[in-house]
């Protein structure tokens, strides 16, 4: 199973089915602004969004090169040009699906460590690559550790701001599509990034032809809420990293319950200042969990996303897979 930072640029390209040669990426409609013309300034080499200006005139401004997507203004209006400077790179048979975990680093109680959300995430993710032997071809990259986790910096956090993290799924999928790959999947671990990652996905395939598609892990198949360094994370981590985990201690009853956890009508999504301190970080009893409890849901999880992997490559290997763009 190929990982991306073990990879030559060439490796990178022939699995993705692009060009192996540098610099031939032509420029897609995400990486000039709106409006522009189709001709690329000389010598600019592929724009990415992230440095473009947004709802711009149309002229990439002097200088600009190398401005990142948190860097750019927003808010822009207008629509995005169609021309055959638009498209990707040329892609033949290989095809393979690019695959991001990502995670965070931040608190889960006193009993598990800060990038509980990056292991299991990964956790999840490398057993089903494994069970998918290859079939079909995927390249996994490293490991996004950190997250949206501003509710944890009561206790201890590593986190980015939504603009931010939106600005790096943004840039990564515009170094994904730029380097030749048509199919990416994002794999979530941590709750707080689960709409900023789902937005980035969509907003991202309305700018380049493209099929792009996000989970987070515990949202395929069924196996409940993961709820918050409670019995369920620290299931999986008993199975996945037990050398990790702390002596627990029983969840004290919080009252009243955090409705962040327990909105008052289903559907609802509430916040209340103050209540992620209240209840320490944990949703529910962590001496609940069990290693046995971990090896079956993390067994779910890892079969949901194989099973998850091979239909979003059956959906997209006609229209994005393995074909050579323009072709009928």
């Amino acid at each position: 199973m190929p990982e991306l930072t073990r990879m030559t640029w060439r490796e990178v390209r022939a699995a993705a089915g692009g060009s192996a040669v540098a610099g031939t990426a032509p420029q897609l409609a995400a990486d000039r602004s709106t409006g522009a013309s189709d001709s690329a300034v000389a010598g600019s080499g592929p724009q990415l969004a992230a440095d473009r200006p947004m709802g711009g005139s149309g002229a990439v401004p002097a200088g600009s090169q190398g401005k990142s997507a948190a860097d750019r203004p927003m808010g822009g209006s207008g629509s995005v040009p169609t021309s055959p400077q638009s498209q990707p790179a040329t892609h033949p048979s290989t095809g393979a699906i690019a695959l991001l975990p990502i995670g965070s680093q931040e608190q889960h109680a006193a009993h598990l460590p800060m990038g509980t959300d990056t292991m299991l995430a990964e956790a999840v993710v490398d057993g089903a690559l494994a069970r998918l032997g290859g079939e079909p071809a995927v390249v996994r990259l490293p490991s996004l550790p950190f997250g949206h986790s501003p509710h944890h910096l009561f206790a201890a956090a590593v986190s980015l701001s939504a603009a931010t993290l939106s600005a790096v799924l943004a840039d990564v999928l515009d170094s994904l599509v730029v380097s030749g790959f048509r199919r990416v999947l994002v794999v979530n671990g941590h709750g707080g990034n689960d709409e900023i990652m789902r937005l980035a996905v969509k907003q991202h395939a309305l700018r380049a032809d493209v099929a792009l598609a996000a989970c987070s892990y515990w949202s395929l198949g069924e196996g409940g809420s993961p709820g918050h360094a409670g019995a369920f994370e620290t299931s999986l981590m008993l199975a996945a990293r037990p050398e990790l985990v702390r002596e627990r201690v029983p969840h004290p009853a919080v009252t009243p319950p955090p409705l962040f956890d327990q909105p008052p009508y289903p559907g609802l999504t509430v916040e209340r200042h103050g209540e992620w301190a209240r209840v320490g970080g944990s949703t529910d009893d962590a001496t609940a969990a069990t290693a046995e409890r971990g090896q079956d849901l993390l067994a779910a999880r890892v079969t949901a996303l194989a099973e998850a992997v091979r239909a979003f490559d059956a959906a997209t290997r006609e229209s994005h897979g393995h074909r050579t763009h323009g072709e009928p």
